[in-house]
C-alpha cells in the first residue's frame, strides 16, 4: 500500500515538474493567428490557434515567438504569453507577475 502512495506520487511529481516547463500561449483575439515558435538551437515551428484558444509549448531550453513584426522570448520561467490584435497588427503581451 505504501509503495503504490510513494509511486504514485513520483508521477505526480514528475508531472508538476514538466508543467513548469512550459509556456501557455493563448488568443484574446476574435480571429485565428499564426505564429512561429523556434526553440534555441532548433527548427522553426509554424502554429495556428483559433480565437480563444490556448496551447502549451514546451519552452524549457527557451525560444522566440514570432507573428508579424513581433518578437516574444521565452524561458522556464515564462509562465503565460498572450496574443493580441489591435488595429490589424498582431502583439505578443507577457502579463507581470502581481507583487505582494
Amino acid at each position: 500500500m505504501i509503495t503504490r502512495f510513494l509511486v504514485a506520487s513520483a508521477m505526480a511529481a514528475g508531472l508538476m515538474v514538466s508543467a513548469a516547463n512550459a509556456v501557455t500561449v493563448t488568443n484574446m483575439a476574435p480571429t485565428k493567428a499564426s505564429f512561429v515558435y523556434t526553440p534555441t538551437g532548433g527548427k522553426a515551428h509554424h502554429y495556428t490557434l483559433a480565437a480563444n484558444r490556448h496551447m502549451n509549448l514546451a519552452c524549457k531550453d527557451g525560444g522566440t515567438l514570432t507573428i508579424g513584426k513581433s518578437n516574444e522570448t521565452c524561458t522556464a520561467k515564462t509562465g503565460k504569453i498572450m496574443l493580441k490584435a489591435s488595429k490589424g497588427k498582431w502583439e505578443f503581451v507577457v502579463p507581470q507577475p502581481k507583487e505582494i
